[in-house]
C-alpha cells in the first residue's frame, strides 16, 4: 500500500507558504534574547537590528534578507544557516566564538566588536 504522506507533506508546505504571504515578516528589533534556540526557523526579511542573540542557536535557519545591523551574534551558533550573506554578517556583532556555515567561513575575516 503507498503512502500519500510524500504528498500531504509537499501541499503543507505549500499551504504554509501561502499563510506566510498574509502576515508581516518577524520583528525582533531590539529584543534580548540570548541563548534562544531558533534552529530550522524561517526568518526571511525579519528584523533583528540591534537584537541580543548571544549564544543563540539558529542551526539551519533562513536569514534571506534578515536584517542583521546591530545584531549581537557573539557566541551564536550560524552553522549550515541559509541565505546568509557577508554583507548581512559585517553588519552584525561577532566574535572568535560565532561559528558561521562553512560557506562564509572559509576565507572571510571577520573583525569583532
Amino acid at each position: 500500500m503507498a503512502s500519500s504522506y510524500g504528498a500531504h507533506s509537499a501541499k503543507f508546505r505549500k499551504d504554509l507558504k501561502a499563510l506566510r504571504k498574509d502576515y508581516p515578516p518577524i520583528n525582533l528589533a531590539g529584543a534580548a534574547i540570548g541563548c534562544v534556540r531558533l534552529d530550522g526557523a524561517d526568518l526571511e526579511e525579519a528584523n533583528l537590528e540591534n537584537a541580543n542573540l548571544s549564544k543563540a542557536s539558529l542551526v539551519g535557519a533562513n536569514l534571506k534578507n534578515t536584517r542583521l545591523k546591530g545584531t549581537i551574534l557573539k557566541g551564536a551558533d550560524l552553522s549550515d544557516v541559509r541565505n546568509l550573506t557577508e554583507e548581512q554578517i559585517n553588519q552584525a556583532i561577532t566574535d572568535e566564538e560565532t561559528i558561521l556555515p562553512d560557506y562564509l567561513a572559509r576565507g572571510m575575516s571577520l573583525s569583532f566588536g
